[in-house]
């Protein structure tokens, strides 16, 4: 079904970016662009939104920044993204007229992207909410069995890889200190768990599995970034560095029919299940059908499901009553899921910015 996409780019801009001046001036000018949205229908419908064009015009800027400039297009529009230009031009109206420019004119190149290609933010960042609950579940379980479902990357399942910082950047306890990756967040209330974590195995679950040592992988990875938030960028880039030293393993298969691909069989710790930010793009039916596989594996035996998603894009979740009201914005819920015995009991321990930038700790 082919869908008028423009308002999905207007409510983008007024919505989702208000902190980033290039992508409201971008989005604003395509939803003003019946053929340039348009674009967006030769994916499948629960990919098309604005991050996947947005994504694509990255993706091919980044493949040739150090290369010939192809197009006059292409040469109008590199100097808005601080990605690309050492000297990036603040971004107006002329960024977004540049940028359905560049799109008519790469539009082929675009639309073999659009068609296969799915959104992939892999966000380091939100290892400094998973590191302090799952700190403090290792102190009552004997080594956690990790396994993120939704994983991409898998860059969040290397949480013992990354430095943890206060916002003055000052150390916090995890993680290793002297890594070239720093995560800098700002922690309101008292911070649980503490500089220990025993990780009995690790595993991730995706549809598209990133592959960390394949440079176009790679690239479409760090492509999902927001050119404007170029910290958020070369930290990405800097885990993406890390990570290929020793490559997470990681399996293709659907969060629902090929759960038991990943936790199935083995015995090496207690079974954690982690998602963050990937329940939103499932349809509402696959939500529910993951929570009941959940809720069935979890009669069987002991598991944890450490939940950092947002009540209101995925409802159907086994949210404490009142998370709405918590995050009322569509921010970040940190939420722990515990079955024992058969018996499932649900905690609230943050709300959060979705990539990990401030974290208000619930006294619970």
């Amino acid at each position: 079904m082919l869908l008028d996409l423009g308002r999905f780019f207007r409510r983008f801009a007024d919505v989702e970016a208000p902190n980033s001046p290039l992508y409201q001036s971008i989005c604003r000018a395509v939803a003003d662009a019946p053929d340039v949205a348009g674009m967006l229908n030769v994916a499948p419908e629960m990919e098309r939104r604005p991050n996947l064009l947005l994504a694509a015009v990255h993706d091919i800027l980044l493949e040739q920044r150090q290369g010939k400039i192809r197009s006059p297009a292409e040469r109008a529009l590199r100097p808005f993204y601080p990605t690309i230009s050492a000297q990036p031009i603040p971004p107006g109206e002329e960024a977004g007229a540049a940028f359905v420019e560049f799109c008519r004119t790469a539009r082929g190149e675009l639309e073999a992207l659009i068609a296969t290609r799915t959104t992939q933010t892999n966000e380091v960042g939100r290892s400094s909410l998973l590191w302090p609950v799952l700190s403090a579940l290792s102190h009552d379980v004997d080594g956690v069995r990790l396994v993120e479902v939704g994983a991409s990357a898998g860059l969040n399942l290397l949480l013992d890889r990354w430095a943890y910082c206060d916002a003055e950047d000052r150390p916090l306890p995890g993680g290793d200190p002297m890594s070239p990756v720093r995560l800098r967040t700002r922690h309101l209330g008292a911070r649980p768990g503490d500089s220990t974590l025993k990780i009995a195995s690790r595993v991730g679950l995706d549809r598209s599995p990133i592959d960390v040592t394949d440079s176009d992988a790679a690239r479409w990875l760090l492509a999902c970034m927001w050119p404007d938030e170029l910290d958020r960028f070369r930290r990405t880039e800097a885990a993406v560095a890390l990570a290929a030293q020793t490559p997470p393993r990681l399996i293709r298969g659907d969060a629902v029919a090929d759960l038991g691909l990943v936790t199935a069989g083995a015995t090496d710790g207690h079974l954690t299940i982690v998602t963050t930010w990937m329940l939103t793009y499932l349809e509402p039916a696959a939500r529910s059908a993951f929570v009941a596989a959940l809720d069935g594996l979890g009669a069987q035996s002991d598991l944890t499901w450490v939940i950092a998603e947002s009540p209101m894009y995925s409802p159907e979740l086994p949210w404490p009553e009142g998370s709405s009201e918590r995050s009322p914005k569509g921010e970040t819920l940190l939420v722990e899921v515990r079955y024992r015995d058969g018996a499932r009991t649900v905690r609230t321990h943050a709300r959060a910015h979705p990539h990990g930038r401030w974290i208000d700790w619930i006294a619970t």
